[in-house]
């Protein structure tokens, strides 16, 4: 180990908050970058999966919903556009 390496230990617990959290980051991005794109502004980001706005709609909608269901299988509830809380789902694990 050299002088520039960092070691940290972490209980599974933050893990899972610091994953959610990341995720959290990533849905709220995702979701600018499609209501720039339904707004008909999507020559001012980056495309990410499709130069064909419709595709990139469906691809960050599927990414979206993607990370919603990784964050509920960790047992936390996810919000919808509005805020609203999305009940998280017993698939036998909890």
């Amino acid at each position: 180990m050299s002088l520039d390496d960092v070691m940290i230990s972490l209980y599974p617990d933050q893990v899972d908050e610091i994953i959610c959290k990341q995720l959290r980051l990533f849905i709220e991005d995702m979701e600018q970058n499609l209501d720039m794109i339904q707004a008909g502004r999507g020559d001012q980001i980056l495309t990410i999966f499709d130069s064909d706005p419709v595709q990139e709609i469906a691809y960050i909608q599927d990414h979206i919903e993607s990370a919603k269901m990784i964050i509920e299988w960790y047992g936390e509830s996810v919000c919808d556009s509005n805020d609203v809380k999305i009940p998280t789902p017993n698939y036998g694990y909890n």
